[in-house]
């Protein structure tokens, strides 16, 4: 099974999966794991989910169920473990992946949807996975973790073999940001993708 985190900054994440995936050619996941402390994903796919709804959790327990936890939706470029109606916590999340990654039944390619706000709580999970993306909406402003250089930094050291770089692009259909993005690129394995055109 191979991994990639791809951390995010907005809601628009699904449609700008399928830009990520047409604008470098990259396969799409097989699954998406939506990892946070709520299922953010559930309301912007207007999606009714039982309240004991275990998202990933339910790999800790049997790993083997992910097929049944997992829903299809039109709008989303493939089946999705939401969040946990509990929500996840790092720890937690780091465990149920690396039992998930043992089952037979694993996907080929899997995709964990983590909140580049609170970037530094997700570390611990990093760690386990192949790849590290950043899909950042230009039409937003950063918050928390994100507007910190050294949480950048840490970033990009924790993730250095790994990291695959920045894709860019804009929900508000407004121009697509030009140039490179204003982070320092002092680390050998860095590479960043190029931008998305504006919709």
């Amino acid at each position: 099974m191979k991994s990639i985190a791809i951390l995010h900054n907005e809601g628009s994440i699904l449609s700008a999966l399928s830009q990520w995936s047409q604008q470098t050619g990259e396969a799409l996941p097989d699954l998406l794991v939506e990892c946070g402390e709520q299922p953010l994903l559930a309301h912007i796919l207007n999606l009714d989910t039982p309240p004991q709804y275990p998202g990933l959790r339910g790999a800790l327990v049997d790993p083997d169920r992910w097929p049944e936890l997992a829903i299809s939706h039109e709008n989303a470029p493939a089946p999705i473990l939401l969040a946990p109606a509990q929500g996840i916590a790092p720890a937690h999340a780091a465990m149920a992946l690396r039992r998930l990654q043992l089952s037979p039944r694993a996907p080929a390619r899997i995709a964990l949807l983590l909140d580049l706000a609170k970037m530094e709580d997700w570390f611990p999970v990093l760690a386990g996975l192949d790849e590290t993306l950043v899909i950042w909406d230009a039409a937003l402003p950063f918050f928390g973790d994100a507007t910190r250089l050294d949480a950048w930094a840490r970033l990009l050291l924790e993730t250095r073999e790994r990291w695959r770089g920045i894709f860019a692009h804009n929900s508000s259909g407004d121009a697509a940001p030009s140039g490179t993005p204003a982070f320092p690129d002092t680390f050998g394995s860095v590479t960043w993708l190029r931008h998305a055109p504006a919709a």
